[in-house]
């Protein structure tokens, strides 16, 4: 008797599974048969390729830190114009910003007389050194100009020193003059990424006046869980969408760092772009997919596949025209899917709707 009490529950479960899976089926057949397939545009294959698991985070574009430049402000001044806003695309040479303060004046004044009280003393020190080697002046007399001229020719070379600093030429302002206002150039192509002043204000010695980016290679920061970094390699394929937007973007992984955020349990994974002449604006945000743990098998493109009410169909040619057929989906590329439910699939002609 007790084992005929034990069997009866697994009767039933077995009649309870029978039951699900043909409800399943004929959902799906209900599904398929409320759609009728439309012709397809092109037939096509599957194709043979290496494919991959898909590990989902979050990325941003960026720049390394060795091609992010600020801009400061060398020597207390007002600022006179801004001439870049945040955005602005900036050839190297260009203009950025112009300076203007009493005190840039002083020292370009000071410069100019102390390069004039240079020129009179080497001529006079060279003039001395022709008399000494006549005997006509002391040794004492020749000594002391010989130390006012180096004296002189030190604080000389520290003053244009100062002056090249701040971004004025010595050649200029000896030719030319002083210069009332001091322009500040770009040292090489970028975008402006931030603005920290605006005109009329004085800005302090050292004080940042905007940010620059040079954006000859950006690339990707993927922030990655510390339970799937086990799984990444260095050149992993990585697909990047930009949040609202369709368009994917490929890389593959560059660096991965081994340090965990204590908060976000996150690690950075730097990710560099296929096509750096091509590449998403810097700051976006958006969603990687990073391929890992391959295997070649069969896959069709994306577009093959079809979603209905939850269910992903592919069209298949037969023997009665076009029809609807359930798939299940395994490894990915950024740009396909395995399937691996479909016998003989290597002899399969696929339908693809665009």
């Amino acid at each position: 008797m007790k084992k005929l009490i034990y069997i009866l529950p697994i009767i039933s479960l077995l009649v309870s599974c029978s039951s699900s899976n043909d409800q399943t089926t004929e959902s799906e057949a209900a599904v398929i048969s409320n759609h009728k397939p439309l012709e397809p545009d092109t037939l096509i294959k599957a194709t043979r390729e290496l494919a991959f698991h898909e590990i989902h985070a979050t990325g941003s574009v960026d720049v390394p830190p060795t091609h992010k430049i600020g801009f400061y402000a060398p020597y207390r001044a007002f600022v006179h114009q801004v001439k870049v806003l945040p955005g602005s695309h900036v050839e190297k040479g260009e203009q950025l910003a112009v300076l203007q303060h009493p005190d840039l004046i002083s020292l370009q004044e000071e410069y100019l007389l102390a390069i004039n009280n240079l020129n009179v003393m080497e001529k006079d020190y060279k003039r001395k050194e022709k008399l000494i080697a006549d005997e006509a002046v002391s040794q004492k007399q020749f000594d002391q100009v010989e130390n006012d001229y180096l004296n002189q020719k030190v604080k000389t070379d520290a003053l244009a020193s100062k002056l090249e600093f701040v971004g004025i030429s010595t050649n200029y302002i000896q030719k030319n003059g002083i210069m009332k206002t001091i322009p500040i150039y770009a040292k090489q192509s970028g975008i402006v990424t931030d603005v920290f002043v605006h005109e009329g204000v004085l800005v302090k010695a050292e004080e940042p006046i905007l940010e620059f980016a040079d954006m000859s290679h950006p690339h990707l920061e993927i922030s990655v869980y510390a339970k799937d970094l086990n799984h990444l390699k260095e050149g992993d394929p990585v697909a990047y969408t930009v949040s609202g937007s369709d368009r994917i973007y490929t890389a593959h992984i560059h660096l991965i760092s081994p340090q965990i955020d204590p908060d976000t349990r996150t690690s950075k994974v730097h990710a560099h772009f296929d096509d750096e002449q091509d590449t998403p604006p810097l700051g976006s945000y958006g969603e990687a997919i990073v391929y890992t743990e391959g295997d070649t098998v069969y896959t069709l493109p994306n577009e093959a596949f079809i979603t209905r009410d939850d269910l992903t169909l592919v069209i298949t040619k037969g023997e009665n025209g076009y029809k609807y057929s359930p798939v299940e989906t395994g490894l990915t590329t950024p740009k396909s899917k395995e399937v691996t439910s479909i016998e003989q699939i290597e002899k399969q002609e696929f339908g693809v709707i665009h």
